[in-house]
């Protein structure tokens, strides 16, 4: 099956692309975005053979001139191309995309992953999504979801002359980031790291509305049933305003 890729027009007044590469360097960047080996990772196996026979360029000049160039967006290591910053033109909000790159994150080797990593790749894989199993999580701590220390309103406060930064106790804090951690289990890949003040939010807004843990609870099981949550994806923050929106 053919895949699409999208190149933003913004490729050509990049300054590195300007000042650091020649119109053959750019030609293979190019080519390593839109083959059909790529992935939604931006980390493939591809041979050197491939490459040179579909752009025409020598394999000595590829590998000994033309990759080194490209570093450090790109890193050739055996039969493996390792893309950077591939993921960061990603909607990695959209929970498909990132259990897509989860997926093709698990059935890189080792060795591979973990030079990704060394390079500065910014995506970690989840460890329980398995090559065996790639479509469902095994379960781990949290079979059931953990219970919720009771709190109240004045427990989650912005700093002073700051609404955009809760501070939370040790003990709630751990509570809730047990809550978010079942929730990941369950939908099976990690809250992207720049979201995790908004799900405290969220349970500061449920705070102040008296609703329980297990309105939410059950509201979440609910959401994830349901076909526009499951393709727009959905997090604590969606759950609290579908309740006060359509309360038990």
């Amino acid at each position: 099956m053919s895949k699409q890729r999208m190149v933003n027009t913004r490729f050509w007044v990049d300054p590195w692309v300007q000042e650091e590469l020649n119109s053959m360097d750019r030609l293979l960047f190019l080519y390593l975005l839109t083959n059909d080996q790529t992935n939604l990772s931006g980390i493939y196996e591809i041979s050197n053979h491939k490459m040179c026979f579909e752009t025409g360029i020598e394999k000595e000049t590829l590998l000994r001139a033309m990759f080194p160039r490209l570093e450090p967006k790109v890193y050739r290591e055996g039969n493996w191309v390792i893309m950077l910053n591939f993921p960061k033109h990603q909607n990695t909000e959209n929970p498909k995309i990132l259990q897509g790159i989860q997926r093709e994150l698990a059935l890189v080797p080792q060795e591979i992953y973990e030079k990704a990593i060394g390079y500065g790749y910014p995506i970690h894989r989840v460890s329980h999504l398995t090559k065996p199993n790639l479509t469902k999580p095994t379960v781990r701590a949290y079979a059931q979801p953990p219970e919720l220390v009771e709190v109240r309103v004045s427990d989650i406060e912005g700093e002073p002359g700051d609404s955009k930064s809760p501070r939370i106790s040790g003990e709630k804090r751990k509570a809730y980031d047990e809550l978010i951690a079942w929730s990941e289990n369950e939908r099976g890949f990690p809250f992207p790291k720049t979201t995790r003040l908004k799900q405290y939010r969220a349970f500061k807004l449920a705070n102040q509305n008296e609703l329980s843990r297990d309105q939410l609870i059950e509201r979440w099981e609910e959401m994830s049933t349901k076909k526009f949550w499951q393709d727009n994806g959905y997090d604590w923050m969606n759950v609290v305003q579908d309740l006060l929106k359509k309360p038990i």
